[in-house]
């Protein structure tokens, strides 16, 4: 069995980090490229919904396979180990045979290979000032989203007081509701915020602070409020998510570093996922578990903070481009 082989169990999870950190510059790069800037952010808020629920269906397929199909005692296989490794196959090959690359004119071609030539080093990249402020919000949050993903059981059942076998519907809720974030995200940005994109997740940030302050409150006092205040945190962060992770690389710079940029934003946020099990056991081990979101609180002052001030220099670093040139032209897909 695999968990008896811890070296070949490393060896998957980091194919499976590097297929992860592969494909997400590949398909922002793809979406800014498909999409006119005026609605590409819808676009994104609809697209980001399929992995936010993608992983809550791959649990429940798992979930539901492992109770109720049986296998021969003298094996360690069970059909739970590939379904959703061969959905996510099919679901693969059918991305390769329906969608197209980058819609290509010779005006596009022309100003893209002048763009690459001007900002071809990584240094380059990260001379850009906002980008660097997405970055650093981006370490922030996803810190917080995985957190919340692997050890939301955990504290249900050390702090909450729940059994361990309720622990997983009620922890769902934080994707069951969390794909309404992105949605929300992006028509709110589009109508009320004008694509003012660090200044609406400088507010959701502030108000996942707020709200990480009153869980304790609310979880103490019914379990309705204890849902509610799990949801409301799922549609909060999923939808910051997409915004900084997506929207606001988008418009950080040019069309021909969308997807270097969208790699960059995105390796940052990595290295506070995977300090967070770190970060958490030392500070679950000092301080309990009723503490945890007291540190929810921390990050999203200081992620909202980064966004303020990103907000305000959002314009000094954007490079003077034709956007009328740039522009792709749309497609059928």
């Amino acid at each position: 069995s695999v968990c008896n082989a811890p070296l070949l169990m490393v060896i998957l999870q980091l194919g499976n980090g590097f297929g992860q950190g592969f494909g997400w510059p590949s398909l922002i790069k793809l979406l800014g490229g498909w999409f006119r800037s005026e609605e590409r952010n819808i676009v994104l808020s609809w697209w980001s919904t399929s992995y936010i629920l993608g992983g809550l269906l791959a649990s429940s397929i798992n979930e539901w396979l492992m109770l109720h199909v049986s296998t021969p005692s003298h094996t360690n296989f069970h059909p739970a180990y590939i379904a959703s490794a061969g959905l996510l196959i099919a679901c693969a090959l059918l991305f390769l045979k329906e969608t197209h690359n980058l819609p290509e004119t010779p005006a596009i071609n022309a100003v893209e290979n002048n763009c690459t030539s001007q900002y071809q080093s990584w240094p380059s990249l990260l001379s850009n000032r906002q980008l660097r402020f997405i970055s650093a919000v981006y370490f922030f949050l996803k810190m917080t989203r995985y957190t919340l993903l692997f050890w939301l059981p955990n504290y249900l059942v050390s702090a909450a007081g729940y059994r361990p076998h309720a622990t997983s519907h009620v922890a769902s809720y934080f994707e069951l509701f969390g794909f309404v974030g992105p949605l929300a995200t992006g028509y709110a940005v589009q109508r009320y915020f004008k694509n003012k994109l660090m200044a609406a997740g400088a507010g959701m940030l502030f108000a996942l602070a707020f709200l990480c302050l009153l869980h304790p409150l609310l979880a103490s006092s019914s379990t309705f409020a204890l849902v509610s205040s799990i949801a409301l945190m799922g549609v909060l962060i999923h939808g910051a998510d997409i915004l900084i992770s997506g929207m606001a690389v988008l418009e950080a710079v040019p069309p021909a570093l969308h997807g270097r940029a969208a790699g960059l934003v995105n390796a940052l946020g990595s290295i506070g996922q995977a300090l967070s099990p770190l970060l958490i056991t030392v500070y679950v081990s000092h301080l309990g578990w009723t503490s945890l979101f007291d540190l929810f609180v921390f990050f999203a002052l200081v992620a909202g903070t980064l966004c303020a001030i990103g907000a305000r220099k959002n314009d000094a670093d954007k490079p003077v481009l034709n956007r009328s040139v740039l522009e792709p032209v749309p497609t059928s897909r």
